[in-house]
């Protein structure tokens, strides 16, 4: 009897290739058991692997003639950005997106995504406390608080992949009713403390504690309210705009005064002033610049240092360009709007979440640290044509207005 195989399985054959190839090879000290070279080798192969399954999974879709024009504009705007900064994460993130529409039982994904970050994480770790790995023992500036990874490449890796795990839970149990959607705060929480115990990683704790939070008092009473459904959405959309505002003003004062952030906050305060220095250094062009990141490396205008790009939000701008930046923007606020307005609430708590820790993380936004991104599909390429359409409009105009500003 043949092999059957449908577009989900080869779908998620590839994502999980991905993982391997950028996450277990790619994140991870795996290579002090390996070798370095037999380990990019590897990494390499699995990312050819896994590129080519998802290249017979885009041979076997059927393209509709509304939505090819949409698909091609995106595609070269954000092949521009490729070719002028070399840089991979957003071209793959946005084929991966695209193409996920293959993924037909959205559970059936989380939970596999949820394995196999598990498995990532428990290979390594057990490879890092039997000595085979380093543990990446780290010092934090304010307190000298030790940090292991548990042989990933830096502690954060570790509670970024964690926070996607609780954030597939929370998905999967969306649904749920009455007391049995509860149990997952448990979970979360286990994995909350352990994870900080190990990585002392307070960003990790915190958008945790959000996601918890804001969920529990979702499920406990704002599900509750007798409201009507277009009061909802309007309510939610009202309080987002204030608390966007509110934001804004704290993130502007920050930028301006960065060194009001003291103690604890040093690190935040770090975060600050590299996205001014690489903004400064490189500027924010249409299709984006080959930026240099490194422990000791040297960035225009600036000596020779630690130079790091870590803010989700800059480095879009700075290393795709403001073109690739306004379209990966514009689909976000799609997501957005679309979640509102079909009143998909745990949705959107996470997405939230997720927008909030790509302040401070910038792996947030690639798909193989967090494919929750591929479950978001049919909310970020609703209503596509009209909105394809629209933003091929715009964007010329933006090009034109923005070309040199920054140079």
């Amino acid at each position: 009897m043949a092999l059957r195989v449908n577009k989900q399985q080869m779908y998620t054959l590839s994502v999980a290739l991905l993982v391997l190839s950028r996450i277990q090879f790619g994140s991870t000290h795996i290579g002090d058991l390996l070798g370095e070279g037999i380990a990019d080798m590897a990494s390499n192969l699995l990312l050819v692997c896994a590129l080519t399954v998802l290249l017979l999974l885009a041979f076997s879709r059927r393209y509709p003639k509304d939505r090819l024009p949409g698909f091609l504009f995106c595609t070269g705007i954000i092949g521009l950005s490729w070719f002028k900064c070399r840089a991979t994460n957003l071209l793959i993130g946005f084929l991966y997106l695209y193409y996920s529409d293959a993924v037909r039982d959205k559970k059936r994904f989380a939970r596999a995504m949820i394995l196999l970050f598990t498995s990532v994480i428990a290979l390594t770790g057990l490879l890092s406390v039997s000595g085979l790995i380093g543990t990446t023992i780290k010092q934090r500036a304010v307190n000298d608080t030790t940090r292991y990874s548990l042989g990933f490449g830096h502690a954060n890796h570790l509670g970024i992949m964690v926070f996607v795990i609780i954030c597939m839970v929370f998905f999967i149990e969306s649904d749920r009713r009455r007391f049995g959607k509860y149990w997952k705060y448990g979970i979360s929480a286990l994995l909350t403390l352990g994870t900080f115990l190990v990585t002392n990683t307070f960003s990790f704790l915190a958008l945790s504690m959000m996601l918890m939070g804001t969920s529990f008092a979702y499920d406990a009473v704002l599900s509750k309210a007798k409201l009507l459904p277009a009061q909802a959405r309007r309510f939610i959309r009202t309080g987002l705009v204030i608390f966007g505002a509110l934001i804004g003003a704290v993130v502007y004062y920050i930028w301006k005064n960065p060194y009001i952030l003291t103690g604890g906050l040093k690190t935040l305060r770090t975060r600050f002033l590299l996205s001014q220095k690489y903004i400064t250094a490189y500027g924010i062009k249409p299709f984006g610049s080959r930026i240099v990141i490194g422990t000791d490396v040297t960035i225009p205008g600036f000596p020779s240092g630690y130079y790091y790009l870590d803010n989700g939000f800059v480095r879009l701008f700075v290393e795709s360009g403001f073109v690739a930046g306004i379209l990966v923007l514009f689909g976000m606020l799609r997501l957005l709007l679309n979640l509102i307005r079909h009143a998909r609430w745990q949705q959107l708590i996470i997405v939230l979440c997720i927008l909030a820790y790509l302040f401070n993380e910038q792996k947030m936004i690639t798909v193989f640290f967090n494919p929750f991104w591929l479950l978001m599909r049919d909310n970020i390429f609703a209503s596509e044509r009209s909105e394809f359409r629209r933003l091929a409009q715009i964007v010329p105009e933006i090009e034109k207005t923005f070309d040199g500003l920054w140079r």
